[in-house]
Parts: C-alpha cells; structure tokens; sequence
C-alpha cells in the first residue's frame, strides 16, 4: 500500500526492533508529525509490553548477569500453559531487569527519529518497492512528460509571437498547437499560457548555450526565456555540477547538423515516399520499429509539412533538431555524468531541448537519493 511501508534503519526493519516488523508502518495517513510520531511510540511500547510480558523470566536473567550474582532469591511465577498473559508472567520485575527494556525503548526513539525527514513532517518511507517502482521509475517518466510539455508551451509561444494569436491565419501557430494536444497538452493550459503572454506582453529569447562535458562530448542546450541572465547561470551551475563547463557562444555548433525532420508512425512507407516526391525532401527512411522518417532543411520545413497536411497525411513528430557529425565514445563514468547532467538539465524551466555527442548514456542507469536528486557518479567497490 503506498500509504503504509517499512522504514529502513541499521538493522534492516525498523531500526533496532527488527524482532517486530509490522511497526514500522508508522502510521503515515495521520495528520501532522506529533501525531504519527505518538502513535508510532504507542506501538513500539505495546510490542515490547508484549515481549516482556512473554518474556518476562528472560529478563530477570539478564538482569542478574548485568548486576551479578546475589544471595537474595527472587520470587519469578511459573510459566504459563498458553497465552500471553496469566499465571506464567513475571510477578515482579526489578530494576535490573528494566534496563534491557529501557535500552529497547531508546534505540526505537533513535531510529524513529532517524526515520522522518527534517523538515517536511513525514515520515520517509523506503524500501525496494519505492526505490525500483517510484523513485526510478515514474520519476523520470513525470519529469519526461513535464519536459515534453513544456517544450509544446515554448514552441507554441514562439509562433505567437511571430505570426500572432489566431490559429486561423498562422499556419504553424495551428500545427504546433494540434502536436501538443496529441502529446496530452490540455487545451485550457495552451489558452492560458497564450493569454498570459498577448496580455502581459513577455519579453521571449530563444537562446542556445554550448559547453563540454566529462570525457569531452559536446553539449548543445536550446531554452525559451524571459531572463537570460538567469537562464545562462542556471545553466552553467548544471554543466558545474556533472564535472563539465560551459563554452562560449557557437563554441559547438560545428559539431552537429541541423535539420526539419517530420516523424510518420503507422503509415506506409511508398505512400510517405509518392508524397514526398511533390516536397523539397532531402531524404525518407523507415526504420525498424515501422516508423518513417523524412529530413529535409530547417528553412523547408513549413512548406514539406503543409504538401504532407494536403495529401491527408498526420505525423507524429515535426521539429527542427541538431544530429551530431562525430558521435563520442566515453568511458562508464563519463556516460554516466553525461546522463546525469542532461537529466538536471532538462529539469530547469527554460531548457526546451539538450543535444549531445555522446553515445550510450541512454543505457546507464541513474542512482537517486531520497529526495529524487541524480548521485553523482561512484566507482563500484
């Protein structure tokens, strides 16, 4: 259940009651901290009511042998025939024999408290199902979507800005609105977004920074913003972060190739190639996974889309995007911090798209702490 998980102390399960794992629930869906944390020490003291209870002539000897032997007898009732309480309890327990309990009951304080976050009021809940199936897993995949729409957003401004508000008279207006609203962009925060920039009358850059990362390979970075000042700061605190740098302006921008692509997925191969023959294209391949891919110049890309819209064909991706000429093989750590710093990159607001040399990042795996921040690159003992 995600609101009831174990938190993992020292030992494993619960910090030191691993004797008791069903306490670390913790009871997550109560109010705020003070309550969770007063009923989490209510069950802990109940589990160990209940073991001293059945316990009770265990800890008599451990008290003895903390405190030695002694003349004096003690008067210790005889075991129970079932149950947990009765006759077979303990019928008195000494100071001696407090002092295991007692210590029990601080190492449960210790590592409940170890167990909440500072903070935030609640308490931080572990283990392999939040570690592989949340944190790595759909993580990324909001991040992604996050990415993707924002990067619907600031194209869809851009054209605004160029040729005005009204789907009717701008074309490109029209298709990068419909390519949103097919990647699950809502119309509401389209209308918004477009109300907010023709009232307020932002000030929009399209800006693209360059730099290297560990190992070498070039890193191309494409914002929208209203700050560039802020943006470029941002930027080159990430590029700092991954061991990288950033460079001057066009610094890589001989590295790559730019190109109109336009993306067909479930469509024929001869009817994309027999429509293309009326479009300035440059080149068509279909890939192995059924799709059709058509480049063509950057400067030829509205009209190659508009041939493909009067032939009744629907694309799934047309964009203007940077292939790198000389791919870069790196090493594991430096395909890792390459991930690591295109990953924080696409988390900044600005950032539209990032390109990179570097080939096989894809395939490393990130290692997250608890707050979903990328850990910087270990060697493995």
């Amino acid at each position: 259940s995600s609101h009831f998980g174990v938190s993992k102390g020292p030992q494993g399960v619960c910090g030191g009651c691993s004797f008791f794992r069903f306490q670390g629930a913790h009871m997550a869906f109560l109010g705020r901290r003070p309550v969770r944390r007063t009923s989490a020490v209510l069950v802990h003291v109940a589990g160990l009511i209940g073991l001293c209870r059945l316990f009770g002539p265990s800890f008599l000897q451990l008290g003895q042998l903390a405190t030695g032997p002694t003349t004096t007898p003690r008067r210790v009732a005889a075991p129970a025939t079932s149950g947990f309480g009765g006759a077979g309890t303990a019928s008195s327990i000494d100071t001696a024999a407090v002092l295991p309990l007692t210590g029990l009951v601080l190492l449960t304080a210790m590592a409940l408290q170890r167990s909440e976050r500072q903070g935030s009021g609640r308490v931080i809940v572990r283990g392999r199902n939040y570690e592989k199936n949340i944190k790595q897993k759909k993580g990324p995949a909001e991040m992604k979507a996050q990415a993707k729409k924002r990067k619907h957003l600031n194209a869809i401004i851009i054209q605004v800005r160029e040729g005005g508000p009204d789907e009717s008279i701008n074309q490109p207006l029209n298709r990068v609105i419909k390519a949103a609203l097919k990647d699950n962009v809502q119309r509401s925060t389209i209308d918004a977004r477009i109300k907010k920039f023709v009232e307020t009358k932002e000030a929009i850059f399209e800006v693209t920074f360059g730099g290297y990362s560990l190992g070498g390979a070039a890193i191309m970075v494409q914002c929208v913003t209203d700050n560039q000042n802020r943006t470029r700061m941002e930027v080159r605190e990430v590029f700092k972060d991954a061991n990288g740098a950033i460079g001057s302006e066009g610094c890589v921008d001989h590295l790559f190739t730019k190109q109109g692509v336009v993306c067909f997925e479930g469509v024929d191969e001869e009817t994309v190639v027999e429509a293309s023959l009326e479009a300035d294209v440059e080149d068509c391949n279909a890939e192995d996974d059924g799709r059709v891919t058509v480049t063509t110049s950057p400067e030829a890309l509205p009209s190659v889309q508009k041939v493909f819209e009067d032939q009744g064909l629907e694309w799934g991706r047309s964009e203007v995007e940077f292939t790198p000429m000389m791919p870069s093989e790196l090493n594991e750590e430096a395909k890792y911090e390459v991930h690591r710093l295109i990953h924080n990159m696409r988390d900044l607001d600005d950032v539209t798209d990032v390109y990179t040399t570097a080939v096989g990042w894809e395939d490393v795996e990130l290692n997250f702490d608890h707050y979903g921040a990328a850990r910087p690159f270990a060697k493995k003992k």
